[in-house]
């Protein structure tokens, strides 16, 4: 009879050193999940001042067709090849960087050079490195959409 209360006590000491780690590691993951959310929230703040930043004038490089592009951050990936397909993030405004948002997208894929997208965006994203930012500044003479037959893309 005392060997069985003796288990018992040891079974509910085990279970209440089991509770008390749970917490303990409850308290570690939340801990955790508020340093990653904060390290989240300054990132978002930092690419949100790097947006908004206007680059000076003299900093773009006038590329073909008029087409003015100029580094915000250099990625450090590798240079963007014709033919490979992209994933990318653009904010298109009318007139300047402060001006009206006509569309956006956080996520918009293609293959650069291939004629999928305006003739400005395959200019200004050439020689870019992934991981970049660019502010691309495309006149209406390069804002041509190259004709593709679309029966022979199915």
């Amino acid at each position: 009879m005392r060997e069985k209360k003796r288990l018992k006590k040891l079974r509910q000491k085990e279970k209440k050193l089991a509770a008390q780690t749970a917490q303990v590691d409850d308290i570690a993951s939340k801990e955790q999940q508020a340093r990653d959310q904060e390290s989240q929230e300054s990132a978002r703040k930092k690419q949100k001042m790097l947006e908004r930043t206007i680059p000076e004038n003299k900093k773009f490089v006038t590329a073909r067709m008029g087409v003015r592009y100029c580094d915000i951050v250099v990625g450090k990936g590798p240079v963007i090849q014709d033919r490979k397909k992209i994933r990318c993030k653009y904010v298109l405004r009318a007139k300047n960087k402060k001006g009206k948002i006509l569309d956006s997208s956080g996520n918009f894929g293609f293959r650069v050079g291939k004629g999928e997208v305006i003739v400005g965006w395959d200019i200004g994203l050439s020689q870019m490195r992934q991981g970049g930012v660019r502010h691309i500044i495309v006149p209406p003479e390069a804002v041509v959409v190259r004709q593709t037959d679309w029966r022979t893309q199915c």
